[in-house]
């Protein structure tokens, strides 16, 4: 309702009487009488708004000259102290309730009729712990004010039982906010990891996995992935600061982007036994095998050499020491494939066969394949390769951008 408050100050037998009035401009310029002030006595009568709702049509409150401060002129209560009254002594046979500044709580009887006599502090209390609950979910509210009344009235208000713990989980899920958590630290982040896998792994796994709420979440996470590691990668492109094991660890944590058949990956895996030189990262897929993934910068100066005597482009002396050394990888991850099965077992605790890996070698960008000549040649010196295959930097970015957009459409 759209309303307005107005205020009658008359004097009635030597007392001064204020009656508060609201109109709803919107539907009828009826008053409706909301309360009566006698400041000389200390005396109000209050009116609830919608009080045909109530079992109450009025209360009484004494000890006061004006309007304490939890009931509004407006003809409500603030933090629905009403709506809480009457859903917690409907059907017990009060016929009235006064309200007083001093006193305690009561209830008297008159034959069958009761009587509710509540202080003013009492109901204070309770509004400010309302209050501070905005967010909480109106059961727990409920079980505020039924603890209240409960601890005052034994007889009258039965006690509702409640598992507290899970009460209390509920409602810090029925709580949680997006906002704030930015302060989270690891250990918060981890307890909402914790709880995620184990609701996974749940009888409520089949219920949450066919949500609808759930694909779509899942489809906002992923895009917020993909989205942050998009960011990253183009910063890391401008900076020209990023060293080969700063571009390593960054590719090896969010490759699986690309091709979500990865799910391990092992870093400065050593594959040359007995040498100090080891490949960047492998990465194992679903079904266990293993692939070697050789990082360079993606400034490498040139991909491509100048044009021979036949006017062809050929590799550069930098992508060819690269893809040599990729070759030794493959060579020797095959050649002892079951000590270095053995090796990872052991250490990573991580199954894997090495059975025909392939080296994938990221390095370059695209901005040195100027001409079209380059861009052909390069074509076709990189397919020349059956088990290894030359990535650049922004081809890679650009994978990660379509995977996105399809994951958006």
């Amino acid at each position: 309702m759209a309303l307005k408050t107005i205020e009658e100050v008359k004097k009635i037998r030597g007392s001064e009487i204020i009656s508060g009035y609201v109109i709803d401009d919107k539907k009828s310029p009826e008053r409706i009488l909301v309360y009566k002030i006698n400041k000389n006595k200390l005396f109000i009568e209050f009116y609830p708004i919608k009080s045909e709702y109530y079992f109450f049509s009025k209360l009484t409150i004494d000890g006061f000259s004006s309007l304490p401060e939890i009931f509004k002129k407006n003809g409500y209560c603030k933090n629905r102290i009403f709506d809480y009254i009457h859903r917690t002594f409907s059907g017990k046979n009060i016929k009235s309730i006064d309200i007083s500044k001093t006193g305690a709580c009561s209830i008297t009887k008159k034959g069958k009729n009761k009587y509710l006599h509540l202080t003013y502090s009492c109901l204070e209390g309770l509004s400010d712990e309302l209050g501070t609950m905005d967010y909480y979910h109106r059961q727990r509210r409920a079980q505020i004010v039924n603890k209240l009344f409960n601890t005052q009235f034994p007889k009258v208000v039965k006690a509702k039982k409640i598992n507290s713990a899970a009460a209390d989980t509920k409602l810090a899920i029925q709580t949680l906010s997006a906002q704030g958590v930015d302060s989270f630290d690891k250990h918060d982040i981890g307890r909402v990891t914790d709880i995620v896998s184990t609701l996974m792994k749940s009888s409520h796994r089949l219920q949450i996995t066919q949500s609808d709420l759930f694909k779509n979440t899942k489809l906002k996470i992923d895009s917020v992935t993909f989205s942050d590691v998009i960011d990253r990668f183009d910063k890391k492109l401008s900076s020209k600061k990023t060293s080969e094991s700063e571009w390593g660890k960054f590719l090896e944590e969010n490759l699986f982007l690309i091709d979500s058949k990865y799910i391990h990956s092992i870093a400065q895996l050593n594959v040359i036994l007995g040498t100090t030189r080891k490949v960047d990262f492998g990465l194992v897929d679903t079904q266990g095998y293993l692939d070697l993934f050789e990082i360079k910068k993606p400034e490498t100066k040139l991909l491509i050499a100048k044009k021979d005597s036949r006017g062809n482009y050929s590799w550069d002396k930098q992508a060819i020491e690269a893809i040599v050394q990729a070759e030794k990888y493959l060579y020797h991850s095959e050649r002892k494939g079951n000590d270095l099965k053995a090796d990872v077992k052991r250490e990573k605790d991580i199954d894997l066969d090495v059975i025909r890996p392939r080296a994938f070698v990221i390095m370059g960008n695209s901005a040195q394949l100027d001409n079209s000549s380059k861009k052909e040649d390069f074509r076709i010196l990189k397919n020349q390769f059956k088990n290894i295959e030359i990535v650049l930097y922004d081809e890679l970015l650009e994978r990660i951008k379509n995977q996105k957009k399809s994951l958006e459409s």
